[in-house]
């Protein structure tokens, strides 16, 4: 079989193969770390295949890695606008949605991503978070407890569901899941604002690459 360097050569290649040389391209050197370099390949491939949602959600994370998170939303929006199914980019946009203080459109992609799929403890955290930020203590216990029974090893649960006790007034409960996540992390850890990734068929690739 060509390797993707010897597509990108092959001036009658189809723009469909020659899209996916650009991209195999484009995710190994993601994989490596070359976020800069790996951006041309991937917008060409965009180019060449403007229907495939792969090529704006894998730019949305070349984006959001270099701290371009107003290009990262529009590139996340932009892979939901082709495939609006797809719960990682819902996920992703809400993170960053709500990051950026638009906790309306957080809320909004974070209950589609649940409504497809409920046991996603990304989803249901980020969720949590959002309803934390509206102090709508009520709405963000059952996401985040719902979370922790998915992930009972997932530290990064424990301290947003401390938050939700402790604002609905439940402050035995709220000291036991702040000490469950003293006990779960060390004072190097940044897990208090850190959000959990969700899976990711696509980013797995990348993971792959090399």
């Amino acid at each position: 079989a060509d390797s993707p360097l010897r597509a990108l050569r092959q001036t009658d290649s189809a723009d469909g193969a020659l899209a996916l040389a650009y991209g195999r391209v484009g995710k190994l050197l993601v994989a490596a770390e070359f976020l800069g370099d790996a951006e041309p390949y991937l917008l060409n491939a965009q180019a060449l295949a403007a229907s495939d949602m792969a090529w704006p959600y894998y730019l949305a994370h070349v984006a959001r890695l270099r701290g371009r998170f107003d290009e990262a939303i529009a590139g996340f929006e932009r892979s939901l606008a082709l495939r609006a199914d797809y719960v990682p980019a819902l996920v992703w946009a809400g993170i960053l949605h709500l990051d950026g203080g638009r906790t309306d459109l957080a809320i909004d992609r974070l209950d589609r991503a649940i409504a497809l799929q409920p046991a996603s403890v990304a989803a249901r955290v980020a969720r949590g978070k959002a309803a934390l930020a509206s102090s709508d203590y009520a709405a963000a216990r059952p996401h985040l407890e719902a979370a922790l029974s998915a992930s009972p090893s997932e530290p990064r649960v424990l301290y947003p569901l401390a938050l939700a006790y402790r604002g609905l007034g439940d402050d035995v409960r709220a000291a036991a899941s702040l000490r469950k996540w003293e006990l779960s992390t060390s004072p190097s850890d940044s897990l208090r604002g850190s959000h959990v990734p969700p899976d990711d068929p696509l980013m797995e690739e990348i993971g792959s690459a090399l």
